[in-house]
């Protein structure tokens, strides 16, 4: 998955709330338009699963990943919900970067729970 967002594409993952599966998408967009999709299913996000950051997608939080190639890191967050008059946004409310895709999700997992679990390397 890091080759992708090396190369320019944004990973992007959220849940089925009804049945608590893990659907994602990496994503390649211009300013006008996506230029490609490649969607994601389950088995290919076991790593995230019995995780906080899991957990937080199962209340409606997004996962977004991207890679800055300027400063050399791969930038996770967390966005929740946030309604407005004319609709829904998603607010970034909590990111970590580092320079490997795992070590950023670690360290996210890390500020969203207790240390008790942790993203499989």
């Amino acid at each position: 998955m890091e080759e992708y967002l090396k190369r320019g594409y944004k990973l992007s993952v959220a849940a089925n709330t009804q049945i608590n599966y893990l659907k994602g998408a990496l994503i390649l967009e211009d300013f006008t338009a996506v230029r490609d999709l490649k969607e994601l299913t389950e088995e290919n996000l076991k790593f995230l699963i019995d995780t906080n950051i899991a957990e937080k997608l199962y209340k409606g939080g997004a996962l977004n990943s991207i890679y800055n190639s300027n400063e050399k890191l791969f930038i996770s967050s967390i966005a929740e919900k946030k309604y407005n008059g004319k609709g829904i946004t998603y607010e970034s409310i909590i990111s970590s970067s580092a320079t490997t895709l795992t070590e950023s999700l670690f360290k996210l997992e890390k500020e969203l729970g207790e240390g008790k679990k942790h993203v499989k390397r």
